[in-house]
């Protein structure tokens, strides 16, 4: 979030609203990093990178996310079955 407020020029709320809808797969696409007039040369290498590892950071959460879900469904119907 503060790389993105201050290498875009965003307010924090804009920024973590950019990287909630990135992480979570949204990408709405109302907010695009490097879409500022701020980049006369090409941009930062570092920064392309920073990218695809919160995209990889938040696909990998989300997988966990399901995993945990699925699994805790199944320990419920497995209980609800007994009773």
């Amino acid at each position: 979030v503060f790389v993105y407020a201050h290498m875009e020029n965003w307010s924090y709320l804009d920024s973590t609203y950019y990287v909630f809808t990135t992480m979570t797969t949204i990408g709405f696409g109302d907010f695009v990093p490097l879409h500022s007039d701020q980049w006369d040369l090409p941009p930062v290498k570092w920064y392309h990178f920073w990218h695809i590892v919160i995209m990889v950071i938040g696909l990998s959460l989300i997988s966990m996310l399901i995993n945990v879900m699925t699994r805790s469904v199944g320990k419920v119907s497995e209980h609800g079955d007994e009773g």
